[in-house]
Parts: structure tokens; sequence; C-alpha cells
């Protein structure tokens, strides 16, 4: 069964694609901004409370495809560079357990359109004895959202820190450029080019990774989140849109 299902992710993962491909929309960012010196190591480690923090209030029409939540348990590691050495890899069909949950899909208007709203700042965290990483997404941008794709670039900020002391040992900034297709009934092809920045915002490597998503249920309104009412902000998104005709009965 293990094996069938490696020949499946392998199939899927080497077919051809259709979706649409637009100039620059895959490019990463050559640097990004320093770091705060809270988030440095040494800084005395400060709690993040993302639902304090209101995100954009623009939402995005998914297709049908895209809509529900979605589960991959492993993933293939398909490239890697290193900006300091200049070296880089690159493998086929090296594959490495790796799950991975995600949703989309938030709000249906009246006349059954689903839509989504990125939601950061949030924060993801996993503990160990000595130590707590915090992965802190400051900021999740939609570039394209069509019917036979869909593309977003993620930024984020991890932080090891030290549960005896409190303070930021490590830290360095990521940028993802993800893209999702759809690949059969229930199916989605997961392609994320990651690139890892340092504290000053210089470029430390880059990798590529692809995986097949499962839809593990299907679409369901969320109408609370972070504290936000969800709803009430879809609504007032499409009246300064004047879509009065699709607010939700």
């Amino acid at each position: 069964m293990k094996l069938f299902a490696i020949l499946l992710l392998l199939l899927l993962l080497t077919c051809p694609c259709s979706a649409k491909v637009i100039e620059g929309m895959t490019d990463h960012s050559s640097g990004l901004p320093p770091l705060d010196a809270k988030y440095r190591p040494g800084a005395r480690f400060e709690d993040l409370s993302p639902a304090k923090i209101l995100p954009p209030n623009k939402w995005y029409q998914i297709p049908d495809w895209l809509a529900g939540r979605w589960q991959s348990k492993q993933h293939s590691l398909v490239y890697q560079f290193n900006y300091k050495t200049k070296k880089q890899w690159e493998a086929q069909n090296r594959f490495s357990y790796y799950l991975a949950e995600e949703r989309f899909g938030k709000q249906k208007d009246r006349q059954g359109g689903i839509w989504d709203l990125p939601l950061a700042p949030l924060v993801n965290k996993a503990a160990s004895k000595d130590w707590v990483s915090y992965h802190y997404i400051t900021n999740i941008e939609y570039l394209y959202v069509g019917d036979d794709g869909m593309v977003m670039r993620i930024r984020s900020v991890v932080t090891l820190v030290s549960r005896v002391s409190s303070e930021v040992v490590s830290a360095y900034q990521q940028e993802s450029i993800s893209t999702r297709l759809p690949a059969g009934e229930n199916l989605l092809r997961v392609r994320d080019s990651i690139k890892v920045y340092d504290v000053e915002g210089n470029p430390l490597r880059r990798s590529k990774v692809e995986a097949i998503a499962t839809r593990v249920s299907p679409f369901d309104e969320l109408n609370e989140r972070n504290g936000l009412n969800l709803k009430e902000m879809f609504v007032e998104f499409l009246k300064s849109e004047k879509k009065d005709a699709l607010i939700p009965l």
C-alpha cells in the first residue's frame, strides 16, 4: 500500500500541468528588511498576540476544487541552493514524511461562490524539553487565484527560544512562494519554493518542495477565528466592493 502511494505521488508530481504561468510571479525577494531587535539572538522573547492585529479585509473568490481542508503526509525535496557556498543540489523522487494541513475557503456568498481571507499574522508553536520554536507568519498575499491554479506568498519569522532563559537562541526569516494546482478529484498538487534569510535580511538558502494533498473534508463556513468575526468582515468587504447582491441572507 505504501509503495502504491509513492507511485501515485510520483505520477502526479511528474505529470504536465496546465496552470497559467505569469512572468515574475514566482520570483523571490532579493533581500528582506532586518529583523527588529526583539527577534534577535540574546533578546528576551516577547509573547506574540496576532489576534489583536486586524488583517486587511481583502477577500478572494476561489474555485470549488480548492475549497476545503487539505492534508499531505509526505513531500519530495527536489532542489536546494546555498547562497554562501554557491552549491546547488537537485534530485528526483526523494520522499520524506511531512504532515501538513491547510484550509481554503471561509465564507459563501448568496450565489454559492466560495471566498477566502488570508489570515495573518498568526503563530505556530512547537516545543521540546529545552526549546520552544515559534513560526510567526507575518504576511500572506494571494498573488493569483484562477480556475487553473493559485499562487500565494507567505513571509514569516522563525525563532528558537530557550525554556530556561526565555531568550532567543536563533532566528531567521522565510519567504515561501506556494502554488496549488488541481490534480484530480479531491487531489491538490503542491509546489513550494522556500527562501531563507538571516536576521539582516540576507539570503541563506533556497529549496523547492513538491507534494500531493488530499481533501480530508469539504468546504464548511468559518464564522470566527482568532477573535475575528469573519462573517461580519465578509459582509463589509462585499459592501465596500459594491457587491450587495452577493451578501448572504
